[in-house]
């Protein structure tokens, strides 16, 4: 796993096919992507299910992530979380 900080002025390109999360930080909560994919914050947890049935290692790797430092917009109940 590759993890980085992207500052301002920053780009990064993420080849098509590759699996990757991206996690914004921005206090001011702007932050641009160009994009062919995108998993909102405020869907998250409709689609939690589906992304624990399919792909459970995607899953686990990412309620760790979010336990370590959860956005304000992600309301996934913990008890969903430790079902991966």
């Amino acid at each position: 796993m590759v993890e980085c900080e992207q500052r301002a002025g920053d780009i990064i390109y993420v080849p098509a096919g590759w699996w990757h999360c991206v996690l914004n930080t921005v206090p001011s909560g702007l932050a641009i992507a160009v994009t062919q994919n995108l998993l909102p914050p405020l869907a998250l947890s409709k689609l939690w299910p589906e992304i624990s049935k399919n792909n459970p290692g995607l899953a686990a790797e990412l309620a760790r992530l979010l336990a370590q430092q959860p956005p304000d917009e992600i309301r996934i109940p913990a008890e969903t979380l430790r079902t991966v």
